[in-house]
């Protein structure tokens, strides 16, 4: 008698156009160059957000501080025009203070590549040395996407890297074709009940650069199948195929 593990499957911020992934572009032989930087104050930390299917668009995030004694990053400069020139006036922003995070708030961008505009555009650090950075925004100003998510809460958010040539890249892409990354999902139990929750969205490059809709897109007739390979007591490889039906 085989031993199968009991699962119900829970996804999480589900989106459309999920069944053919296909092959994603090469996030990391994204060129990570900027053209022109400002004269920083503190050590600055750099990231890079990469829009669209084919990512061909992008724009630096670059957190700096307002003095040396500043104890958090409350400047950031943001190519907002992707022209990779940071030192333009209306590139520097300084931050919003809310419940103890930096937020800073950024005007519509443009895709140049798509022709797309995405709205409520914002970048919030949370205070200290190394802060850790989510980047929001209205994909073409409709559904909620968020950059910067870990598989685990406890592992951290995403931090910026303090060189360009080593900055995390988050992939802002809320078209399709999509792809999944685990939320709050550990091991399974045998013979017993686990959720199993996935974010659905893109693969960034670097630790914690996940890019996820933060509201649930799919159609309530539509959902998601998973595939769950495991081996049994006797050392047999199965596979187990559920749905995941929930939403959270």
């Amino acid at each position: 008698m085989r031993t199968i593990p009991s699962i119900s499957l829970m996804g999480c911020f589900l989106a459309a156009a999920l069944l053919h992934a296909g092959d994603p572009p090469d996030l990391q032989k994204v060129e990570r160059r900027l053209s022109k930087e400002p004269k920083y104050v503190a050590q600055p930390l750099y990231g890079l957000v990469i829009f669209g299917p084919q990512a061909k668009s992008r724009m630096w995030l670059v957190l700096d501080k307002s003095s040396p004694a500043a104890d958090r990053y409350d400047v950031l400069y943001a190519d907002t025009n992707g022209n990779g020139d940071l030192t333009e006036p209306a590139e520097k922003f300084t931050a919003k203070a809310t419940e103890g995070d930096e937020r800073f708030l950024l005007p519509d961008y443009k895709d140049a590549a798509t022709g797309a505009t995405h709205t409520g555009f914002s970048v919030r650090a949370a205070p200290g040395a190394e802060p850790t950075v989510m980047v929001s925004m209205k994909w073409r100003d409709g559904h909620k996407l968020g950059g910067g998510y870990p598989a685990d809460p406890e592992n951290g958010y995403m931090k910026l890297a303090t060189s360009a040539a080593a900055a995390p890249v988050l992939w802002a892409n809320g078209d399709g074709p999509f792809r999944f990354q685990r939320w709050y999902s550990g091991k399974l139990t045998i013979d017993a009940a686990d959720d199993l929750k996935v974010f659905v969205g893109q693969v960034g490059v670097g630790a914690n650069s996940f890019c996820a809709f933060q509201q649930h897109v799919l159609p309530d007739a539509e959902g998601v199948e998973a595939t769950l390979i495991y081996r049994t007591a006797a050392g047999k490889e199965e596979q187990l195929m559920s749905r995941l039906v929930d939403r959270c």
